[in-house]
């Protein structure tokens, strides 16, 4: 069983405020000029996602997360190319060579993903979904320790989490034991959810929203896993035949 938040990129606000303590910049008014997001933060990405990058590469990515009309980059699309790229593609694609793997050998054991979306009541001011590593919370039960050190770091923002947060960290408990113990996560689930959670397998790639409502959904992040999984290796291998062809001496990387 694996798992993402639905906010993943947010670990960029850490980086953000690090580059302002360490070298007195605004990384985030940076990477929202549309002209530094095309044509350094994209290729940088890609870069470091597939050791190469491409014009057609770095537009096919603009064309995913960033509205063609916008004068600047809404910060949100910035978290979202950096945690698609960092955590919710490799997830992904982990999950269906996961599942194609123990269906090919027949082992019977299957292959479960959630996706962690819920705005945590217990954090004022909280943005948009679950950021990265807040999981964490729930999965040890918003334990007293944890809670304390939260309230240090964020003094006026962390109230006490009610019934609903603490019912929701059980529920996350409760799955993670089944699955653990039986490889089946669905006696945790069967009374909020109202069916079966079925496995993550190809076609329908079905997995878990886990938040006060959850519900079972297909092919999560579709569109944004397709761009990384897909379309990109095809620009770069297109890249990368044009490259050699024009250069017969030059390494084709990958």
């Amino acid at each position: 069983m694996v798992s993402v938040v639905s906010n993943e990129g947010d670990f960029f606000n850490t980086l953000s405020q690090a580059a302002v303590n360490v070298f007195n910049m605004s990384l985030s008014s940076s990477v929202q000029n549309k002209g530094f997001y095309i044509n350094t933060f994209i290729p940088e990405i890609l870069e470091l996602y597939f050791g190469a990058s491409s014009p057609d590469m770095t537009q096919a990515v603009a064309n995913v997360y960033l509205p063609s009309h916008s004068p600047t980059v809404d910060l949100q699309a910035v978290m979202n190319t950096l945690g698609d790229a960092g955590m919710v593609v490799p997830t992904t694609l982990f999950a269906r060579a996961h599942a194609k793997l123990t269906r090919h050998l027949k082992t019977g054991m299957k292959t479960y993903i959630y996706v962690f979306d819920h705005i945590p009541s217990f954090i004022r001011g909280h943005g948009k979904g679950m950021n990265h590593a807040e999981d964490l919370l729930y999965t040890f039960g918003l334990n007293k320790a944890f809670m304390a050190a939260l309230t240090k770091a964020f003094m006026n923002r962390i109230t006490v989490p009610d019934q609903s947060e603490k019912e929701l960290s059980r529920i996350l408990m409760g799955l993670l034991t089944d699955f653990a113990r039986y490889g089946d996560p669905n006696n945790a689930v069967r009374f909020g959810l109202n069916q079966t959670w079925p496995a993550f397998t190809e076609p329908g790639e079905h997995y878990l929203l886990l938040n006060t409502t959850m519900s079972v959904q297909s092919s999560p992040f579709k569109d944004r896993v397709k761009l990384w999984a897909l379309k990109l290796p095809r620009l770069l291998r297109a890249w990368q035949n044009q490259h050699y062809t024009t250069n017969p001496n030059s390494q084709i990387i990958g």
